[in-house]
């Protein structure tokens, strides 16, 4: 199910809305059923030959081609 949170959405509403959130059962986001997740293979740091914010606007940029 989908949830829009616009400006006009009230209190009440979203109050209801989390509500129903959390009776909804998602078996593909329990933790419970997912093997824990070792987080440390994505620390390190990145060495740059170029400058980063050159390396950041040519990223940036493949997702717009």
């Amino acid at each position: 199910m989908r949830y829009i949170v616009t400006k006009e959405t009230t209190v009440e509403q979203f109050n209801t809305m989390l509500e129903q959130l959390s009776k909804e059962k998602r078996p593909d986001i329990l933790l419970e059923n997912k093997k824990p997740v070792d987080w440390s293979q994505f620390c390190g740091i990145l060495k740059l030959e170029e400058d980063p914010l050159t390396y950041q606007n040519r990223i940036r940029d493949e997702w717009e081609r």
